[in-house]
């Protein structure tokens, strides 16, 4: 901007320099929210109500620690997308995955959970949230209308989808922040790790059950089915010796002691009955009980049925004798019209 003092011949102009620029700021992560400086150390915990923390071991182990946070239990959450299926729209859905393993969380469909180097449909979780706790389900696989979600049980085990509810302590997860000495010493193990070579994995989290209780439930199995045709197995005792491969000791045990095995065996039917017969009720009763054409009623006492039990006799002797009454005035009508 230009200005001119005086009239004559001798004029002096002044000049006003511009303003500067505003400083900025010298920070590498300016313009960008804070956690996306550096994507790579977007590492967290994964803690449940119950107190458990997520961890995804490099043998393929997946379980959860109580009240320990460990390399193990470091996890990231990567956006993953999703084919489209049967004419569907694509899922934006994540993965989990160890920054120390390299492994990815997956659930198969009979929502048990493994552990996998790559990334499958299986690996696909949605997020969500209730009572300010994220929870995490399986994007495709469900039974009915039933979500898979994750959780763990109270022994640190991984519980299947299937029995798991987003209303339980042991679905409900919390985000931990990870400190960056920890994301630096899981990062070394994860180098480490992978210049080592690659280990096996172990096999998927499933219940294996146990031997002594598996061989009881045969052994039991099998004196039930004996029990049934006890009386055929004493009159052709060799012919079922002969032919017997598991518990034969069970079996020359019957033959020898009949009577009393006789009687056993005729405790355990009758108690199978009764507890049979217990269920069945159970489940009658709780079929009255969901009825919607009784809802609203309720059982009816000792007393309530007296009582109506005595108002119904009122009644019908109060119709009694009105009847008895109109008989005897309709009567002598009767007698003079003839």
């Amino acid at each position: 901007m230009n200005t001119s003092l005086g009239t004559g011949p001798l004029q002096l102009q002044t000049v006003i320099p511009p303003l500067p620029n505003p400083p900025i700021p010298t920070l590498a992560h300016r313009g960008t929210p804070r956690r996306w400086e550096n994507i790579r150390d977007r590492g967290q915990y994964l803690q449940n109500r119950v107190g458990h923390y997520l961890e995804i071991h490099p043998n393929g182990t997946i379980k959860g620690n109580l009240g320990e946070k460990t390399m193990y239990g470091i996890i990231m959450l990567i956006s993953y997308v999703t084919n489209s299926t049967h004419g569907q729209k694509p899922k934006d859905t994540i993965a989990i995955k160890g920054v120390v393993s390299n492994l990815f969380l997956c659930m198969d469909n009979r929502s048990h959970i493994y552990a996998s180097r790559n990334v499958t449909p299986d690996c696909a979780f949605s997020e969500g949230f209730i009572h300010n706790y994220n929870v995490y389900y399986h994007a495709s696989h469900k039974e009915k209308r039933k979500k898979f979600y994750l959780g763990i049980e109270r022994d640190g085990r991984m519980k299947p989808g299937l029995y798991a509810r987003n209303s339980q302590s042991m679905s409900q997860f919390l985000p931990v922040q990870v400190p960056p000495q920890s994301m630096y010493r899981a990062k070394q193990e994860s180098a480490r790790l992978s210049r080592t070579g690659i280990m096996k994995l172990v096999g998927r989290n499933t219940k294996t059950p146990d031997p002594a209780k598996k061989r009881k439930n045969e052994r039991r199995r099998r004196r039930r089915r004996w029990c049934s045709k006890l009386q055929k197995i004493y009159k052709n005792q060799e012919k079922y010796q002969g032919r017997c491969k598991r518990f034969c000791d069970l079996l020359d045990e019957m033959i020898k002691n009949y009577s009393k095995h006789k009687k056993r065996c005729e405790r355990a039917r009758k108690r199978r009955r009764k507890q049979s017969n217990k269920r069945r009720h159970r489940r009658r009763h709780r079929a009255k009980r969901h009825d919607h054409s009784k809802r609203g009623r309720r059982k009816e006492g000792r007393r309530q049925r007296t009582k109506r039990k005595l108002r119904e006799y009122r009644d019908r002797k109060q119709q009694t004798e009105l009847r008895l009454s109109l008989e005897l005035t309709t009567k002598p009508l009767l007698q003079t019209d003839r």
